[in-house]
């Protein structure tokens, strides 16, 4: 059986001032996938990250219903990242 995101993650309310974290690990580890998926079990709360629509991983994580894929602003609460391997730093 494949994985799927199932969370009823929600996107933050941009007028509420809650910090962003960053979650990074090695790129294609899959840590970032479990640790996000619990995150957003545990808070409600999207979870989103620097990868850009056209990558692999992009594709492979929007496919498994992380809503929050590719979005780094104040709508997800963490944010996930490879840099430097996709060099960009949302922060």
């Amino acid at each position: 059986m494949a994985f799927q995101n199932d969370s009823s993650a929600k996107e933050l309310n941009p007028q509420n001032n809650f910090e962003q974290f960053g979650i990074f690990s090695l790129p294609n580890t899959d840590n970032d996938m479990i640790i996000r998926y619990l995150l957003e079990c545990i808070s409600g709360i999207l979870t989103g990250s620097d990868n850009l629509p056209n990558s692999s991983e992009y594709q492979r994580l929007k496919a498994l219903n992380f809503k929050g894929e590719g979005i780094c602003d104040s709508r997800v609460w963490g944010v996930y990242s490879n840099f430097p391997a996709t060099n960009l730093n949302p922060f």
